[in-house]
């Protein structure tokens, strides 16, 4: 066989060497490509995934990142404590802030370890990285799911009817719209009249908000006057 046409002999242990070595002088695509050929040879390897996952995320590639972040989340070796997990699916979304199922799993790691506050905190976050029509989809996903976690919360279901009236659902926003009612007072009452007057600008809708916003009015002078009688 002639000397140039021969394999150069597969060395795992050079590969992690040089793999390590890159990482350390930040050569990221060199590093990702020394844990891609030993990859070749051990494609289930949660190890290896979990080392190269944020190598090609920095690298631009996303779809290839995400799919090492999940392999390596699937597996107890690596995630077999909620500390690792969660260290793992925030590391995700850090270097793929608009991967969808990083945030959801994320999300998830939090409920598994009963920390729900952390998990709202979450979606609440992901929610910044998800705006546009494009991305309304998996927008609405994430209001859902806070909404299971915090039902009435305001804010939450403001947003949610916003997005469900640009998506034609007017009848569930205004159903939605007329229970917060029920539920809030003051400025916030008045938000939500004045959101169900923009999807529904009836003659009802308008004498609604006008009276929420009379109302909020009277409530903030009220407490304006309070304030005013106790400094002096």
């Amino acid at each position: 066989m002639p000397f140039f046409s021969r394999r150069v002999p597969y060395d795992r242990r050079k590969l992690l060497r040089d793999a390590e070595a890159a990482c350390e002088k930040r050569r990221w695509r060199h590093a990702a490509r020394c844990y891609g050929q030993i990859l070749a040879a051990e494609p289930n390897n949660a190890d290896l995934h979990y080392r190269i996952a944020p190598l090609l995320a920095r690298i631009g590639h996303h779809l290839e990142a995400w799919e090492s972040f999940h392999i390596a989340g699937q597996s107890p070796e690596i995630t077999g404590s909620s500390a690792h997990t969660l260290t793992l699916y925030r590391t995700a979304t850090q270097l793929l802030p608009t991967c969808f199922d990083a945030w959801r799993e994320l999300s998830r790691a939090f409920l598994r370890d009963q920390q729900p506050d952390a998990a709202l905190r979450v979606l609440r976050e992901a929610r910044q990285n998800f705006k546009g029509r494009r991305r309304r989809p998996e927008a609405l996903i994430l209001l859902r799911e806070m909404q299971k976690l915090d039902p009435w919360n305001p804010e939450v279901v403001l947003d949610l009817c916003r997005l469900l009236a640009k998506r034609g659902r007017k009848a569930e926003a205004l159903y939605m719209l007329d229970e917060l009612d029920r539920r809030v007072a003051g400025h916030m009452r008045s938000r939500a009249r004045a959101l169900a007057w923009r999807i529904d600008p009836t003659f009802l809708q308008t004498w609604r908000w006008m009276r929420s916003d009379k109302e909020s009015r009277r409530a903030r002078s009220k407490n304006t006057a309070h304030r005013v009688r106790r400094r002096a």
